[in-house]
């Protein structure tokens, strides 16, 4: 992004309109440097081998032209935690990439205690205790009402795994968590 300008907001409110942002017409040269990769998912690789699409409808297996053991795109939200960054979609477990190089490492399953086929797109740091709040639901597949809630220390071991059965399946796209309640 270089030669990208940044505009400031002015230090000092107009006494006009306090409550509004005002521009001072400050600007700042801007430089980013760094790579981009794409997450090497098993769908990601298989497609770019084919050179065409080969996944069919969103979470539906029975229209892709091919069976895949994960069909994820990782591709929602990137979020680091225990030396790794995990790259997520709620329809899977998350890939471990390396933060420096950005080279995938791999499905996480976090040395085989994952209990659920899969993990939620935004999980939460809990400020007191640095342990991930997480949750996965359809979690024994496709189409269950099964959702699976779990803590994970910061050194990676599952402190608490809770199954519970949803009213309805349906998408659980994000929870909340605070210092009384934890919420899906």
């Amino acid at each position: 992004m270089a030669g990208h300008f940044r505009g400031s907001l002015s230090p000092a409110a107009s006494k006009a309109f306090p409550t509004l942002p005002q521009f001072s017409g400050f600007m700042k040269p801007c430089r980013f440097e760094g790579e981009q990769k794409y997450v090497q998912t098993e769908k990601f690789s298989r497609e770019r081998e084919a050179q065409r699409a080969l996944a069919g409808k969103y979470r539906n297996k029975y229209t892709d032209a091919v069976e895949f053991k994960v069909r994820t795109t990782a591709n929602t939200n990137i979020f680091y935690f225990n030396k790794v960054l995990l790259a997520i979609k709620e329809d899977a477990p998350p890939y471990a990439m390396d933060p420096v190089t950005l080279e995938t490492i791999g499905l996480c399953d976090f040395e085989g205690q994952l209990p659920s086929l899969t993990f939620t797109a935004h999980p939460k740091l809990d400020p007191s205790t640095k342990e991930l709040v997480c949750f996965g639901y359809e979690a024994r597949g496709d189409g269950t009402p099964d959702v699976c809630y779990y803590n994970i220390n910061p050194d990676g071991k599952f402190t608490q795994v809770v199954w519970m059965i949803a009213p309805v399946v349906g998408l659980v796209s994000d929870d909340s968590a605070n210092l009384r309640h934890r919420s899906t």
